[in-house]
């Protein structure tokens, strides 16, 4: 499944500042549920690899009211994408 381009998915995975300024902390509310879906993902198959990336829409669709950007659940080797949980849009 292709939720987003795998391109910009590819673009955000690779941007270590946004992952550092979005990535998870221990102590976040959202973690403990973002990790019960990987690992149900796990248990049902999916790659153990699998890992939470932030994903922000490229630029020009936030200029053009269509933006979106949250935790986006992908398999690094694969590019395939599992789910996402919206966190902002416009």
């Amino acid at each position: 499944m292709e939720i987003y381009p795998e391109d910009e998915v590819a673009e955000c995975a690779a941007d270590e500042a946004l992952q550092r300024e979005k990535g998870l902390e221990a102590e976040d509310p959202v973690r403990e549920d973002l990790e019960r879906v990987r690992s149900e993902r796990i248990g049902g198959g999916a790659d153990p690899r699998i890992e939470w990336i932030y994903f922000r829409s490229p630029e020009w669709t936030w200029e053009a009211l269509c933006g979106r950007e949250g935790w986006l659940l992908r398999d690094p080797k694969g590019g395939e994408q599992l789910e996402f949980v919206q966190t902002a849009m416009n």
